[in-house]
């Protein structure tokens, strides 16, 4: 179904830095949201566009079921509050790669996708922005204390009307 049995799956900020790695080994993929997400100037657009002609990326779609596997994972973690739909979508991905037995490493700067992606070891690179250590995160009143669910919507405290905030609990695992 691949060309390839390696895959690197590109988040935003490869892109928007037009730093693709070219390796033989590699496939590089991403999916279409992170694509459609790049508004930046016409020059950035072009030079995608020239990488997905030239095949230097390419663009999959992870099923439906791998993307309700991302969602879940980041709801166990806390991290879904501040993920977008592409960042599952890729997240979603990744996990699809893994599970189908292929070896995937993810370039991404974002910490909500390193962080959930590290605990399913999957390998991740980043450019500017790398995660030390691996958090979960809670929803609780800044108020009474009161501990929310991690899906939890609502701003303030239905018991004190305090505001809900996120606040990170270290697990115990380092990443180098």
């Amino acid at each position: 179904m691949y060309r390839k049995r390696k895959f690197r799956v590109i988040d935003t900020t490869a892109l928007l830095t037009w730093h693709i790695p070219d390796n033989d080994e590699y496939q590089n993929v991403t999916v279409s949201a992170i694509i459609n997400e790049i508004k930046k100037d016409k020059l950035t657009r072009t030079i995608i566009e020239s990488y997905l002609e030239s095949g230097k990326i390419s663009v999959l779609e992870p099923s439906e079921d791998s993307i309700k596997k991302a969602i879940r994972k980041a709801i166990e973690t806390g991290d879904k509050i501040r993920m977008s739909d592409s960042d599952l979508r890729l997240l979603a991905l990744a996990i699809e790669l893994k599970n189908k037995g292929y070896y995937v490493e993810v370039i991404t700067d974002d910490f909500a996708i390193q962080n959930i992606l590290k605990r399913l070891n999957i390998k991740t690179y980043s450019y500017f922005r790398e995660i030390r250590e691996a958090y979960n995160w809670i929803l609780m009143c800044e108020k009474c204390g009161h501990v929310y669910p991690k899906d939890y919507m609502k701003t303030y405290c239905e018991y004190c009307g305090g505001k809900i905030v996120r606040r990170r609990i270290k697990v115990n695992k380092h990443f180098h």
